[in-house]
């Protein structure tokens, strides 16, 4: 199916077997280079650290353990002390445990790789919100920058609640970043690809209203995007793009992934209407191809923006 709507908003989706906002500007991905490599892991991403994600064991330069077994207790100090404007992989190992603390990668922290012991093993928690005064960019429980950066194996939540509005568990501004086998969960605005160049790759990812938002150029391969149970009357949209320019190639892409309910929402399939998407800004590009899509999503897909003066006036969707 082909989504086109006016003044060029435009997305896509394909159905087939499937393997199973608001925040700051940001000028997406400007690149015209090839980005994915026949439907695996982009094309810019290095042999060597693809076998970094497929081993079952890595070599770290240092760890983190919460129990004090490692070279440091928290995730934030482990990244101070790591080299700053790296051209060489530096590996952090965080073992098992609930880290509560908000990390911040800044821009001169390049190719930091972080390698957990699994979702819902290595967790990296917070709870800041725009209800508490926090603005959506700032509220992030986990935040990078710096170029080149790996997550493996690790879960960001931002716990704030459904009352609190926007609560962004994961911000990425990092430029050729990947993320491997991770949960990103929250609810309103979960994950925040916010500019440049980004790969989720057997990811989990969840929440209710707008909770895959941003800039970025992001692609989503083999995922499970699962809408959770909101607010009474609430309804979940699972992206919002934030494409401004016709001539900008950022976009998201979700492929091989299965869309569906979360545990929590199962029960209200029937009284809560979750949506594929709606469109962020003025050319807002998201594209859904060889993917898994439940009952769970109402079958127009797409819902209008909800403000005064929307640039959605209609949407015309064609099978192909």
């Amino acid at each position: 199916m082909v989504q086109s709507t006016s003044n060029s908003t435009e997305s896509s989706i394909g159905s087939g077997s499937g393997n199973g906002g608001g925040g700051d500007g940001g000028d997406g991905g400007k690149s015209g280079k090839k980005f994915t490599n026949k439907g695996q892991f982009p094309a810019w991403f290095r042999g060597d650290d693809r076998k970094l994600l497929m081993v079952d064991g890595v070599s770290a330069d240092v760890v983190v353990a919460a129990d004090g077994t490692g070279n440091f207790t928290n995730i934030m100090d482990a990244v101070l002390a790591a080299p700053d404007y790296s051209m060489t992989r530096h590996v952090i190992y965080i073992k098992r445990g609930l880290y509560k603390e908000y990390v911040e990668i800044e821009k001169k922290k390049w190719n930091l790789v972080m390698v957990g012991d699994g979702m819902n093993s290595t967790i990296i928690s917070g709870d800041r919100n725009h209800a508490d005064g926090w603005s959506t960019f700032r509220s992030a429980t986990f935040a990078v920058n710096g170029r080149g950066f790996i997550a493996r194996d690790i879960t960001f939540e931002n716990t704030a609640g459904l009352m609190k509005e926007q609560a962004v568990a994961l911000r990425s501004d990092s430029d050729l970043s990947v993320f491997f086998r991770c949960e990103i969960r929250g609810y309103q605005d979960s994950l925040y690809p916010h500019s440049l160049r980004q790969f989720y790759h057997e990811c989990k990812i969840n929440g209710t209203v707008d909770f895959i938002f941003g800039y970025a150029t992001a692609v989503f391969q083999n995922c499970h995007i699962l809408a959770r149970k909101g607010l009474p009357n609430q309804k979940n949209t699972i992206t919002a793009n934030g494409r401004m320019e016709l001539n900008n190639t950022a976009g998201f892409s979700i492929q091989f992934c299965n869309i569906s309910a979360d545990s929590d929402l199962l029960s209200s399939i029937n009284t809560t209407s979750s949506y594929l998407g709606r469109p962020w800004k003025q050319y807002s590009r998201t594209v859904i191809m060889q993917s898994y899509i439940s009952d769970a999503i109402r079958p127009e897909g797409w819902l209008e923006w909800n403000t005064s003066g929307s640039h959605w006036t209609h949407c015309t969707t064609v099978s192909t």
